[in-house]
């Protein structure tokens, strides 16, 4: 079974994304800030990461340019809804040019989810 590191500080998003993805056979880790996905990732890689870009301790701006530094094939697709800020995707965009293979501004449904990591997946 593929596995996915959902990193988010918002509970609520981390149990909405480990419902979807559990429920189409995925093995799920998470963690709740940039610094404790990245330590996770380290010491379990997994096949995919799903993470926000705005969150306490380290974003995931931040997270992303340091995990794809260091392993430059992770796959990781960038999920924001702009925090404060009124337009997410100059942050998406951003996020695809540190290393996020894909983002996804939130809301965002199921179907556009799941498609989103068969593709990143390549599946």
């Amino acid at each position: 079974m593929p596995s996915v590191l959902i990193i988010d500080d918002e509970w609520k998003v981390r149990a909405f994304l480990r419902e979807v993805l559990a429920g189409a056979g995925f093995d799920v880790v998470e963690a709740e800030d940039g610094e404790a996905g990245l330590s996770t990732y380290q010491k379990t890689p997994t096949d995919l990461v799903i993470s926000d870009l705005f969150m306490g301790q380290q974003n995931g701006l931040e997270m992303i340019l340091r995990l794809t530094q260091h392993h430059p094939d992770a796959k990781v697709i960038a999920i924001s809804g702009g925090g404060e800020f009124a337009d997410p995707d100059t942050f998406l965009t951003i996020a695809r040019s540190v290393g996020a293979t894909e983002a996804l501004a939130k809301p965002f449904g199921v179907d556009v989810l799941l498609q989103t990591v068969q593709k990143v997946l390549g599946k």
